[in-house]
């Protein structure tokens, strides 16, 4: 597992113990990392030095400086290719760009936003997750217990966004799995939320419907850095 997907591991199970809070810091913080002395840290969680060291050796180093690199060199390797992705037009995705713009602007008003779908799927939208984190709530990812799952998807409400990426599954397809497979929320898609979709074909049920076609997960890869984008522009 990538570090950057062990913190947001962390984060989304728990904000109330040190390796919630400080896995939450650092994913808020993945600009500042430069500056990231363990005092700094120290002053904005309220942890103590030894917690902090603590926590980087539980994540497979050495020390606190070891981290910091780690997760440095993570963050380069990652979003090069996004930031290689900036000037793809929406429409070489098959995305037409009214699609795009509704999509950018529901990101930037939703009070919460949530990212359901198959794990490398989301993973290619963590870079834009990471930037939504700092003045939003967002969830990514699927809960593992059915009673957790269901808990979260009856709090969505319609100031809320829903992105579901499955590019190997039709609308359809998932609402039948949900009557039958314990990960897949039981009241799919029963959330007032708007919610886009990315599957295997498009759908005239969801808000958005979205179909890649072929090379489905770098076009997702595209449409994360063209949004991520769009967010750093209007913030």
């Amino acid at each position: 597992m990538l570090l950057l997907e062990k913190l947001e591991t962390l984060a989304d199970a728990s904000l109330e113990n040190s390796e919630g809070l400080l896995a939450e810091y650092f994913i808020n913080h993945t600009d500042r990392l430069e500056n990231a002395g363990i005092k700094n840290i120290m002053l904005s969680t309220g942890l103590s030095k030894s917690s902090i060291i603590r926590f980087c050796q539980q994540c497979g180093f050495a020390g606190f400086t070891d981290f910091i690199r780690a997760l440095q060199k993570e963050l380069e390797e990652v979003r090069y290719p996004i930031e290689f992705m900036h000037d793809i037009d929406p429409e070489a995705v098959g995305m037409s760009r009214d699609q795009f713009e509704q999509l950018a602007q529901a990101i930037s008003s939703a009070q919460r936003i949530f990212v359901f779908g198959r794990r490398d799927a989301v993973s290619l939208f963590n870079p834009l997750i990471r930037f939504l984190r700092k003045n939003k709530f967002v969830y990514a990812g699927m809960p593992c217990s059915l009673q957790t799952t269901e808990k979260i998807c009856a709090s969505i409400t319609e100031d809320d966004l829903v992105l579901l990426l499955d590019p190997a599954h039709t609308w359809q397809s998932l609402r039948d799995a949900s009557r039958v497979e314990p990960e897949m929320p039981s009241i799919f898609p029963a959330w007032k939320a708007k919610t886009f979709f990315s599957g295997a074909s498009q759908d005239h049920r969801p808000w958005i419907s979205w179909s890649p076609g072929s090379q489905p997960l770098y076009k997702l890869m595209a449409l994360g850095g063209m949004l991520l984008k769009r967010m750093e522009e209007s913030s």
